[in-house]
C-alpha cells in the first residue's frame, strides 16, 4: 500500500477476485495501519526486512508475486533487490522511484495551495483533503465535510508524527535511492495510471531505459491517477490479470 494507506483500505477489492487461486498476503508497512515499531528505525530497508519476515514466518520464501504501490512500490523494489530469490514477479503500481523528483512534487504541492509535498500527502482538515484527493486522483470525488473530517481524524490525525519521519526518510536519503541498483528485470512489471500528478507517467520511461526494460512491461490506465487500483479497479485486475497469465510459467 501507499504513503498513509493500509492494506486493507487500498488492496482488498483487488485481493478478492484472485483469492480462489492464490495466497494472499496483505501486509501493513510499519507505522502504518496496525503495524507499530519502537525501534526508531523509519528506514525503507527495515520495511523489507520486515516483509522477509512475515514470509519467513509463513514459511513463504519463493514464488512470490510481489505488488505495492506508490510508497510500497520503493519498498517492494528494495526487498526485490536485497532479496532476489524470493521473487518470482515484481509489479509496481504508480511507485516511488529513482527517476521522480521531489521538487517537482513539491510544485504540484504548491500549486494546491500547500507548502510541500509532505503536507500535501497529509491532510489536517477537510479543505487540505480535498487537495490531496484532488493531487492523486483524475476525478477528485466529493466528500461531506463532516465526513471528510472524520477521515482526517481517523486515517491521518493518529499516526501523522510517525507518517512525517517515514516521509523525511524517503526525502533525507533520496540520493541513495537514486544511486542504488534495483533488481528489475524482465520479470518487473509496472501499472500507471495516465494522469498521476504525484508521479506522472513521464517519469517512468527513463525508469525503464535505465535498467533496459522493454515499454511492453509498462501498462498505462486511462482517466486514473496515482491510485488506479481504487479510480479503475476492473482495468486494474485485468491488467493485472493479463501479467500473471503471461507469467505463469
Amino acid at each position: 500500500h501507499g504513503f498513509s494507506g493500509n492494506a486493507n483500505l487500498q488492496w482488498t477489492k483487488t485481493a478478492l477476485p484472485f483469492s480462489e487461486d492464490y495466497n494472499i498476503v496483505l501486509p501493513d508497512l510499519l507505522y502504518h495501519g496496525k503495524s507499530t515499531s519502537k525501534s526508531g528505525d523509519f528506514s525503507v530497508e527495515l520495511q523489507s526486512e520486515c516483509i522477509k519476515e512475515i514470509l519467513d514466518t509463513l514459511k513463504i520464501k519463493n514464488n512470490i508475486i510481489l505488488l505495492g504501490n506508490s510508497y510500497g512500490g520503493l519498498v517492494a523494489s528494495v526487498f526485490a533487490a536485497k532479496y532476489p530469490n524470493y521473487c518470482k514477479l515484481l509489479i509496481l503500481n504508480d511507485p516511488m522511484h529513482s527517476q521522480a523528483s521531489f521538487n517537482s512534487a513539491d510544485s504540484l504541492a504548491k500549486t494546491l495551495g500547500q507548502e510541500n509535498v509532505l503536507n500535501l500527502l497529509l491532510p489536517t482538515d477537510a479543505k487540505s483533503l480535498k487537495s490531496l484527493l484532488k493531487a492523486a486522483m483524475y476525478k477528485s470525488i466529493w466528500i461531506p465535510q463532516p465526513i471528510a473530517k472524520q477521515f482526517v481524524n481517523t486515517l491521518f490525525i493518529p499516526k501523522i508524527m510517525d507518517y512525517k519521519k517515514v516521509m523525511n526518510y524517503v526525502i533525507s536519503n533520496a540520493d541513495h535511492y537514486k544511486k542504488m541498483n534495483l533488481h528489475l528485470d524482465s520479470y518487473t512489471y509496472f501499472i500507471w495510471g495516465k494522469y498521476d500528478r504525484l508521479i506522472p507517467i513521464n517519469t517512468a520511461y527513463p525508469l525503464l531505459n535505465k535498467y533496459q526494460l522493454n515499454t511492453s512491461q509498462l501498462f498505462i490506465i486511462d482517466k486514473s491517477g496515482h491510485i488506479p487500483n481504487l479510480e479503475k479497479p476492473k482495468a486494474f485486475q485485468n491488467i493485472l490479470k493479463k501479467i500473471l497469465d503471461l507469467k505463469k510459467d
